[in-house]
């Protein structure tokens, strides 16, 4: 087989979450002072950790409705932060939801960090004429998440990031892969994806014809037996391998 492109998931793929220096609640109240600052430019006072509270809830149902129905639309963040300020009693058509989004950011989380070998591996890679992708189950646009891509380096290095905040469908969905896919111009049996989750990232994988292989680091635990469609073509203990595999 040749390859053309290797695809990567984002979260426990390409970055660990072993140690990240911040917890989920602090991280939401970081986010939810930035939407509390924006809001107070149009007279609209929100307690920050009311906000963070409600945002959460927000995005917690969305995140459920999306996976109880895999031909459910994917989470996304403007909706949910709408949603969480109608909670509130707060929301008013004053607010510019592009401008919303970007007030609740995304930068780079400490201790959240490339794995040992990921930006070698992508290195390795583009130097033997690969394209890189990333296709990522996440309610933030891709226009956010490059503020956290490029502080971790991972930016100058791929030539596609997709979320399913982005194309509208979360992983297995067939599309968000073939969203990367399109960009990058490449058939999809001459595509690798590689993914930690089996039920997310291998389904999707194999269902449109990609070549499959599952990584799951260290601090993860062992993944569940396989389920219909979640067998992958390659299981690999360590990102370098994924060199072995396109050779």
């Amino acid at each position: 087989m040749v390859f053309e492109a290797v695809l990567f998931d984002l979260d426990d793929t390409l970055l660990s979450w072993e140690c990240p220096a911040w917890s989920w609640e602090e991280i939401g109240l970081r986010r939810a002072e930035g939407l509390r600052r924006y809001l107070a430019t149009l007279a609209i006072d929100v307690d920050a950790t009311a906000l963070a509270a409600a945002s959460h809830a927000a995005v917690v149902d969305a995140w459920r409705a999306s996976r109880a129905d895999p031909d459910h639309p994917s989470p996304r963040l403007g909706p949910a932060l709408c949603d969480a300020l109608d909670r509130l009693g707060a929301w008013t058509a004053a607010v510019d939801v592009d401008a919303l989004c970007d007030a609740f950011g995304w930068e780079a989380v400490p201790g959240v960090v490339p794995l040992p070998d990921a930006l070698f591996v992508l290195d390795a890679l583009r130097e033997r004429g690969l394209r890189i992708g990333i296709v990522t189950n996440s309610h933030v646009p891709v226009r956010l998440r490059l503020a956290e891509l490029t502080a971790l380096g991972l930016a100058e290095r791929i030539d596609v990031c997709v979320t399913s905040g982005d194309v509208g469908r979360l992983k297995p969905h067939p599309a968000i892969f073939h969203a990367a896919l399109d960009v990058l111009g490449v058939a999809p049996g001459r595509a690798l994806f590689v993914g930690d989750r089996p039920e997310r990232d291998i389904k999707g994988a194999n269902a449109v014809g990609m070549t499959s292989v599952l990584y799951r680091p260290p601090y993860l635990p062992a993944a569940a037996p396989f389920g219909a469609g979640e067998t992958p073509d390659h299981t690999i203990a360590g990102l370098s391998e994924v060199l072995e595999i396109v050779r």
